[in-house]
């Protein structure tokens, strides 16, 4: 599954993002991103839906999904469904499942950060 940027200002609060914060530090307008997972949380009014991407940060985001498009829209057979806290759903990759994976790569653990580059050179194939 790929995404463009069609904006980069929301205009819709999202948990702990607000109306007119803005990503302009991690895209811009037209940039493509393959993406790496799907949030729903419907413990709001209007359920939200944000997409996990590996932007110009060298790191792993949720991104509110108002801010894009989709331009490819082949769901990857390695992803799974999982209940999260709440009202949480998360369609993962599997490597991204995995118990403290996530923590460990935010941390820059090197094992958590050589196995998702060898997920990623097969990924965005």
């Amino acid at each position: 599954m790929k995404v463009k940027c069609i904006k980069t200002q929301l205009e819709n609060n999202y948990g702990a993002y607000k109306a007119k914060d803005t990503f302009d530090d991690v895209m811009d307008i037209g940039d493509e991103f393959f993406v790496y997972g799907l949030e729903f949380d419907s413990k709001y009014h209007n359920a939200e839906v944000c997409i996990y991407l590996y932007p110009k940060m060298d790191h792993l985001g949720w991104i509110p999904f108002e801010l894009f498009e989709i331009i490819d829209d082949k769901i990857p057979d390695c992803w799974r469904i999982q209940q999260g806290y709440g009202k949480k759903l998360y369609f993962l990759p599997d490597i991204l499942s995995q118990d403290d994976f996530l923590e460990n790569f935010s941390e820059y653990e090197p094992k958590e950060r050589a196995e998702f580059e060898a997920f990623r050179k097969i990924y965005e194939k």
